[in-house]
């Protein structure tokens, strides 16, 4: 894969689990992720490199 992907999380846990592990088998060049918590709060903005 060479596409950045951008992965929101917001409240579920085990949908947020499911989803990371397809992206870590796909192996962006860059990811970030961004996770709200109730009301829209931004609590954590992640740029990690892979």
């Amino acid at each position: 894969m060479k596409t950045p992907v951008a992965f929101l999380i917001f409240n579920r846990p085990d949908t947020t689990q499911k989803i990371f592990k397809a992206i870590r088998q796909a192996k962006p060049p860059k990811l970030l992720v961004v996770a709200y918590r109730p009301h829209s709060e931004l609590i954590c903005v992640l740029n990690h490199h892979l």
